[in-house]
């Protein structure tokens, strides 16, 4: 039996889906490790990562977990800073899901 061009289209579809799943799961447990070198558990993350996307754990775009893994860098840099609670997450930005070059201003103590 021969593959229509539709059929082909198909597979590839199916198997960049494939791709795409288990490539945002690496990324989430690559948060889940970040999270533990904070001294968190698994749960803190997730519960962590769904209030910042406002998504499920599991339904988080690959980059809504950027998103997630810039916001936790801006978490240790002030907490290897010694930076007050307060200003750990600042307000006022704004994170961009379509742009990767989003500075958080993340600087050097």
């Amino acid at each position: 039996m021969t593959l229509t061009v539709d059929d082909m289209r198909a597979e590839a579809k199916s198997q960049l889906a494939c791709v795409e799943r288990a490539h945002r799961q690496q990324l989430r447990e690559a948060l889940v490790e970040v999270g533990r070198h904070l001294g968190w558990d698994r749960q803190t993350v997730i519960r962590l990562s769904e209030a910042i996307t406002g998504r499920p754990w599991r339904r988080c775009s690959t980059s809504q977990v950027l998103r997630v893994a810039r916001v936790l860098l801006e978490v240790a840099t002030a907490l290897r800073c010694g930076s007050p609670a307060n200003d750990v997450i600042p307000t006022h930005l704004t994170y961009d899901d379509d742009s990767m070059d989003t500075h958080l201003g993340v600087e050097a103590c």
